[in-house]
């Protein structure tokens, strides 16, 4: 009944490739949420630059993998640092990652 709940900035600010890391875990991923980010440094960066297809994550082969592996759980976007921005600024982060996600998700054939 335990699994994994990955998050791929983290593996890849530890210096790791995400992609390699989540098809090492898939039969155990329970949850996953998605965060992009510049740089390995050891915070996200600012919350425009979390939403997806703006950092360096690899986030097209880190959802092919998802998918090639048979996950069917939870994937959300997870931004920290955005409390006081207005709810405007928050709903644009959203948006622009949404569009990615889907746009991740038909290249890999998930959609």
């Amino acid at each position: 009944a335990f699994g994994i709940d990955m998050d791929p900035s983290h593996i890849y600010r530890a210096n790791e490739d995400p992609v390699e890391a989540i098809a090492a875990v898939i039969s155990r991923v329970k949850h996953v949420h998605i965060r992009d980010c510049k740089g390995r440094q050891s915070g996200p960066g600012l919350p425009e630059d979390q939403a997806n297809g703006r950092g360096d994550i690899n986030l097209v082969g880190y959802l092919r993998v998802l998918h090639a592996g048979g996950y069917r759980g939870p994937v959300d976007l997870e931004v920290i640092g955005a409390k006081d921005y207005s709810l405007v600024q928050c709903a644009m982060i959203a948006a622009e990652a949404r569009g990615h996600m889907q746009a991740c998700l038909q290249a890999c054939g998930a959609r």
